[in-house]
């Protein structure tokens, strides 16, 4: 199967889409209330430290994704075994986000459409675009990324027109833990879920810089975050803020610009479907090469079909209501640890040590 490349820009779009995903409409945690875009600011810079991680693993091993890294530094068995905890993951996170998919829709619009026949649109429409290839798929992710910005920089100008600069007041009124407790979530979702990233930034054309992807995509990613958290807040405010499901779509729907301008709603939903199959593309992506790798397949498409059958069975059944799906965000921030700290930082310990014995080894025999 000839090579696919992907260029730095398209990398840098797929992750700041990445980022947003779900998270438009979701919302960031309100665990610090008014002060929750500090919380924001803050989960960026606690991200940091760990996105360069990332990056330097894919730095390491040019061309080689995290499964073949794996490989490389655990050997066969082991590496098999670390392999399919990632797989689990990008599987597992697949699933999460299209049942918010189909939560989403179901309660705006599409109240009568059973959920699985959303989540079989949306899972299809993912499996036909990393079918066409990551360099299709990196195409798209930069002709919508225009879009998307462009609506979203609309929707924070016009919902300034509406904010109410009390909603901030008091600051730090319940002391600055609760920030730290809201970065971490903040953290844990979305910023550290880029750890997927580590399975398709290998495609980077040669000369492409991992740092610079990761770097830009979480301060563009972050940003666009805090300016969301600001309109909410500024809107809506605390407590009605904190009863809402969908922050987002509801400060929106608030805003009125005179008799021919309002619904502005919609808007929300578009970015929020364009961003959300972006993110399904990737994690159906991470799934079905990693799977590939583990099983010897030198097709990652062939096992795209199967593993989009069984994103929508368990999507079906993981959440018992709605009100389970965001509580489930609470746990959420423990369950990744492994996936999002432990593994990549076992991964860079041995890849750095392995890397430097081969050095090593090669320095004396000469």
């Amino acid at each position: 199967m000839p090579k696919e490349f992907i260029t730095e820009r398209q990398g840098l779009n797929m992750m700041v889409l990445f980022i947003i995903g779900s998270t438009l409409v979701v919302g960031v945690t309100d665990a610090a209330k008014q002060d929750s875009w500090l919380s924001v600011i803050l989960a960026i810079i606690m991200a940091l430290p760990m996105l360069m991680l990332y990056a330097r693993i894919v730095h390491l091993f040019p061309g080689q994704d995290i499964f073949m890294v794996i490989h490389r530094v655990f050997g066969r068995i082991v590496g098999k075994v670390l392999s399919l905890f990632f797989v689990w993951y990008a599987f597992h996170l697949g699933v999460l986000v299209i049942r918010n998919f189909s939560e989403f829709l179901s309660e705006i619009s599409l109240t009568e459409t059973p959920q699985y026949l959303i989540q079989l649109v949306v899972v299809i429409l993912g499996v036909w675009m990393v079918k066409g290839s990551i360099e299709v798929l990196g195409r798209w992710t930069s002709f919508v990324f225009n879009i998307v910005l462009v609506i979203i920089i609309g929707i924070c100008l016009m919902a300034f027109t509406e904010t109410n600069f009390a909603n901030f007041t008091p600051m730090l009124y319940g002391g600055f833990r609760p920030v730290i407790d809201g970065a971490y979530s903040i953290f844990s979702f979305p910023l550290a879920e880029t750890i997927i990233f580590t399975a398709v930034l290998s495609f980077l054309k040669p000369g492409a810089n991992s740092y610079k992807v990761y770097n830009r995509g979480l301060w563009i990613g972050g940003g666009i975050l805090l300016a969301i958290t600001l309109g909410n807040i500024g809107v809506l405010g605390y407590p009605f803020l904190s009863t809402q499901y969908y922050p987002s779509y509801i400060t929106v729907s608030l805003i009125d610009l005179g008799t021919f301008f309002r619904r502005f709603e919609i808007l929300v939903a578009v970015v929020f479907l364009l961003c959300g199959l972006v993110k399904v593309s990737i994690c159906l992506f991470c799934t079905a090469n990693g799977l590939a790798k583990i099983f010897n397949t030198h097709d990652y498409r062939v096992l795209l079909a199967p593993v989009a059958l069984l994103n929508v069975s368990l999507a079906l059944f993981i959440y018992p209501s709605m009100q389970a799906m965001f509580e489930w965000v609470n746990v959420y921030r423990y369950y990744a640890i492994p996936f999002q700290i432990l593994l990549p930082l076992l991964i860079w310990i041995c890849a750095e040590a392995k890397l430097r014995l081969s050095k090593t080894g090669a320095i004396e025999k000469d």
